[in-house]
């Protein structure tokens, strides 16, 4: 899962209206064989927590608009994802996929979907790219490093405690540790993003942000988004908010925080020179807002290309370099999620069906 406070979090949130009918009348498919994936999108389903076999990997097809559910096991039919799947990614012609309570990362054949390789990593986390290098966070408070011409463990660096999120900027690995394990068995957050040189697999500053730094964004322009997570406290038998979401911006050149939001954030992807977020707590709205900012001038909107959907849980975001058009999941934890396409050109949103819990959205290059 995302993390268990990240979902304890998320039960605060406010519940929206039932779906509306799909924009599409396609059905989708649960494939007997083997499946050939053409130009679309890999689905990554978190599934239920510590169940024996998530519902994996879906895939939708842009061409046919059909989706095959659980693409893994129709081209996989000997392998298992396994349990807890937190996040998948593309680099050159791979697919990783970390599965935390399974302890291991899948390589897979990003053309075809076929299991390449299992790396054996004990509960891994997020995953990040560079230099044909695989870095990835792990709760034994490590990043384990993966050659991709080996797809073996080449290395580890040791960071903070409980290690979430991890992004690339500036030839530098940034780390978001939130310490979130220790705080559930009644200790404390940590509060610090780690600065890693990729080269040398060093630890060169330790950044202070804000106790639960969970989320990590990089821009491509140079700048670092660190998002601190809400911290409940329980007083007198009932949960309250000791600390709410924020987002703070690091500065890569200075490795030093350069400016703090008032609002946090769930998710974050970036397109023209604009960032795109989802959050809970933006000023004056109770509820998923999507957001709208312009890296230059910092100006932030709120965006309605979804309000023709009713959505429950925003859970994934990822927008197309191509053309503009964004794409967000929905879940309700309970039955099988949607992921919605908002398509720039028409202004059009079309809907699909895919597995429970869409975590991670990714366009097969």
């Amino acid at each position: 899962m995302k993390n268990t406070l990240q979902k304890f979090s998320i039960a605060f949130a406010v519940v929206f209206a039932a779906f509306l009918a799909s924009c599409s009348d396609k059905d989708p498919i649960i494939a007997d064989e083997p499946v050939k994936p053409s130009e679309g999108m890999y689905v990554l389903n978190e599934g239920g927590f510590m169940a024996d076999k998530s519902s994996a990997i879906s895939y939708i097809d842009f061409e046919t608009k059909e989706v095959t559910k659980n693409i893994f096991q129709a081209n996989n039919s000997t392998a298992d994802l396994g349990s807890d799947p937190v996040d998948m990614g593309q680099y050159g012609s791979l697919l990783f996929v970390s599965v935390t309570s399974s302890n291991k990362v899948i390589v897979l054949d990003a053309a075809t979907a076929k299991q390449l390789k299992a790396i054996n990593i004990e509960q891994p986390r997020f995953m990040a790219f560079h230099d044909g290098k695989v870095f990835v966070t792990s709760y034994t408070n490590n990043v384990f490093v993966i050659d991709t011409l080996t797809n073996s463990v080449s290395g580890e660096v040791a960071v903070g405690r409980t290690p979430e999120q991890i992004a690339v900027a500036n030839n530098k690995v940034y780390v978001a540790n939130s310490g979130s394990n220790d705080f559930i068995a009644g200790g404390n957050h940590d509060n610090r993003v780690f600065v890693i040189n990729p080269s040398q697999l060093t630890v060169e500053k330790e950044i202070e942000v804000a106790d639960n730094v969970y989320k990590l964004y990089a821009d491509g322009k140079g700048s670092v988004y660190a998002g601190a997570m809400d911290i409940y406290t329980s007083i007198d038998g009932e949960w309250v908010l000791q600390q709410p979401a924020k987002l703070y911006r690091i500065n890569t050149g200075t490795d030093a925080i350069d400016k703090e939001f008032d609002f946090g954030i769930q998710l974050m992807a970036f397109s023209d020179n604009k960032a795109y977020m989802i959050s809970t707590n933006y000023p004056d709205v109770n509820g998923y807002t999507l957001l709208e900012m312009d890296l230059n001038g910092e100006n932030i909107s709120e965006l309605d290309y979804f309000n023709s959907v009713a959505i429950d849980n925003m859970y994934a975001l990822t927008v197309d370099q191509k053309n503009g058009d964004i794409w967000i999941s929905n879940t309700n934890y309970d039955t099988d999620g949607q992921v919605y396409h908002y398509i720039r050109e028409t202004q059009k949103v079309e809907e699909f069906s895919v597995g429970l819990n869409p975590s991670v959205l990714v366009l097969k290059k």
